[in-house]
């Protein structure tokens, strides 16, 4: 089932392309908002430091939860 967690990823990424055109915008123009473009690195350095208790606390997987996320998309 790798192949629907690329699904709901790819269409995560489709929906919220423009909000991150226009953040991408606003972090190269405001001065104000410069900084804005280190979160996304910091919160990823972050969950990688904690990879692997994050995956322990994952547990197993279930099939139809991406019927949840799919439902959530739609709405």
């Amino acid at each position: 089932m790798p192949f629907t967690g690329l699904l709901a990823a790819l269409a995560l990424a489709a929906i919220y392309a423009p909000v991150f055109a226009d953040l991408g915008r606003i972090w190269w123009t405001d001065p104000y908002a410069g900084h804005g473009m280190f979160v996304p690195l910091l919160s990823a350095f972050f969950l990688w430091q904690e990879r692997d208790k994050l995956g322990a606390a994952a547990g197993p997987g279930q099939p139809r939860g991406i019927l949840v996320i799919l439902a959530g998309l739609g709405l």
